[in-house]
């Protein structure tokens, strides 16, 4: 394929497949990685009361948020990698259709 500059560039479509579904996998990770800290820090949180809870229950609710958005990001990512790679193959096909002809 070319590029607007006019160079070449190779694209193998089931390699970026693949990099799609580690970008799903790890979108998992990170899910359980922040559920395991969540739970500690919930544990810990049961240990004391007063102004310091109040403040860390605002801060966990920025970073909720924040994880969230992370997530949201790599998941469109992700999408968007398919695509690509939906949008190399289907012009591949074109190309052998067309070549193919009599």
């Amino acid at each position: 394929m070319t590029n607007p500059s006019g160079d070449f560039y190779s694209v193998n479509w089931a390699q970026q497949r693949a990099g799609a579904a580690s970008i799903g996998v790890s979108v998992g990770v990170l899910d359980e990685k922040i559920g395991e800290i969540d739970g500690l820090v919930k544990n810990l949180l049961g240990t004391y009361s007063g102004p310091s809870e109040q403040v860390y229950l605002e801060r966990q609710g920025q970073w909720d948020k924040s994880a969230a958005a992370i997530k949201d990001v790599c998941l469109q990512f992700q999408v968007a990698v398919n695509r690509a790679a939906d949008i190399a193959e289907s012009a591949e096909m074109q190309n052998v259709t067309t070549i193919g002809r009599d």
